[in-house]
């Protein structure tokens, strides 16, 4: 099983257009973004397609169980860059945080 580590190691692969860094959160460019949404907000938005848009799926290969597992982006994030209009978080089932990823370029 690869991990975010493995990944980083073997030449900085990207996954879904996002950078893996060898742990979560811990690129110091976007230690200081937060995603203030609830779950169930995000769930709700994305349900029915009300306020601010998002994207959420599976980590795959870079899943850490039983620690990381998911994702979700962010459209119009106020840390999203110019290269694109989400802003990507993975979610930390233990501690149940949104830990920053970086923009989904």
């Amino acid at each position: 099983k690869q991990t975010v580590r493995d990944v980083e190691d073997s030449g900085g692969k990207v996954y879904n257009g996002l950078q893996a860094y060898p742990r979560w959160g811990e690129d110091p460019s976007v230690s200081s973004c937060a995603l203030s949404a609830t779950w169930d907000a995000i769930i709700n938005r994305h349900r029915n397609g009300t306020g601010a848009a998002f994207r959420i799926g599976g980590l795959g290969t870079l899943s850490e169980p039983p620690t990381f597992e998911v994702w979700v982006c962010e459209e119009q994030h106020w840390c999203a860059n110019g290269t694109s209009p989400f802003f990507c978080f993975a979610y930390h089932e233990v501690n149940e945080v949104f830990v920053p990823w970086g923009p989904n370029s």
